[in-house]
C-alpha cells in the first residue's frame, strides 16, 4: 500500500471533526513526506494551522477542499513545501522516540 500511496500527488484526509493527532492515516501520511489536504474541525488541535504543515481548506464541504486540492495540485512549489513541511513536523512532534523519551524518564 505504502509504494501505491507514494504514487500519489496530493493525498485528501477528510474527517468529519476536523483532522486531529488522533487520526494515525494523516500521522503516516506525514511520515511518508506526503502532501496533504484536510480541514480543522471541533477535536483539530491548535497546531494544525501554526505548522502549515498540512493544506487545510476552510470547511468540511466538497468544493471547498476539492478546490483547495485543485490549487495544490496545479502548484508543484506549495506540493513540495507541503511535503517537506510534514515531514519536519511529523519529526518534531510525532515521530516514536518522543515517546520512549516519555516513558524513559516516567519510570
Amino acid at each position: 500500500l505504502a509504494a501505491h500511496v507514494q504514487l500519489c500527488d496530493i493525498r485528501v484526509q477528510p474527517y468529519p471533526d476536523g483532522v486531529s493527532a488522533r487520526h494515525t492515516s494523516t500521522l503516516a501520511l506525514m511520515a511518508a513526506a506526503a502532501a496533504i489536504v484536510s480541514y480543522t474541525g471541533w477535536l483539530s488541535e491548535p497546531f494544525w494551522t501554526e505548522d502549515r504543515a498540512i493544506a487545510l481548506a476552510e470547511g468540511p464541504t466538497g468544493s471547498s477542499i476539492g478546490d483547495l486540492a485543485v490549487r495544490i495540485l496545479l502548484g508543484k512549489t506549495e506540493r513540495q513545501r507541503l511535503s517537506t513541511a510534514a515531514a519536519n513536523v511529523y519529526a518534531r512532534r510525532f515521530h516514536i522516540r518522543h515517546s520512549l523519551a516519555a516513558l524513559a524518564t516516567a519510570s
